[in-house]
């Protein structure tokens, strides 16, 4: 039977990855600044993944100046942090029903996600409140799917991992999970996880 649930952030509960280059925060990013969708994406995934944004390391302020230097725009480092912060959207239907769902289950967190971007959008939402736990990667020190930082969030969690059910939206993240015993759901949509979750006997 299974008693918890484990979310995703990014691309469940809250706007998409930004590996997503379609997505509409990333295309306004690029728009704001004047440079190509490829020059934001050289940026980003440098400090993000090579640097280690993602995993505690790295410099968010060298991220914000990089990208001010190279906008033909004058612009300052804290005016591409306040625009940047400014395009983290939660999805509403999906808040409501994690509201709902928390008042019959315990609902964990665990998002790839740098330690200060992750924290503003946990606040901004209101969202925490909802959550016994919330394990991010830029805390951790590991990202999905390492499955080290799963292992970690199991170790904090008390329901046995068979009790447990992982929703995330990149198919990659998830054999890891399943390995560990939690059954899993790859997310596509608010009215599809309830079906799915309902077929596990969850409903709020």
């Amino acid at each position: 039977m299974i008693k918890a649930i484990i979310f995703d952030l990014g691309g469940v509960i809250a706007c998409e990855d930004w590996d997503s280059y379609g997505e509409t925060v990333w295309q306004k990013m690029a728009e704001f600044l004047e440079i190509s969708h490829d020059q934001l994406g050289v940026l980003f995934h440098k400090f993000y993944r090579d640097e280690g944004l993602r995993l505690g390391r790295g410099s968010e302020t060298e991220f914000f100046s990089e990208l001010a230097d190279i906008s033909p725009n004058e612009i300052s480092e804290n005016d591409v942090k306040d625009f940047f912060y400014s395009l983290f959207y939660a999805k509403d239907e999906m808040v409501l029903f994690v509201k709902k769902l928390s008042l019959k289950y315990p609902l964990y967190m665990i998002s790839n996600d740098v330690a200060q971007w992750f924290d503003y959008k946990i606040e901004k939402f209101g969202i925490k409140k909802y959550f016994r736990h919330l394990f991010c990667s830029g805390n951790i020190g590991y990202a999905k799917p390492d499955p080290r930082i799963y292992e970690y969030a199991l170790s904090k969690i008390p329901e046995a991992p068979i009790e447990c059910v992982f929703v995330d939206n990149i198919e990659r993240n998830l054999p890891p999970m399943k390995e560990l015993g939690v059954k899993t759901i790859l997310f596509s949509g608010v009215e599809k996880l309830k079906e799915e979750l309902e077929k596990l006997g969850i409903k709020p």
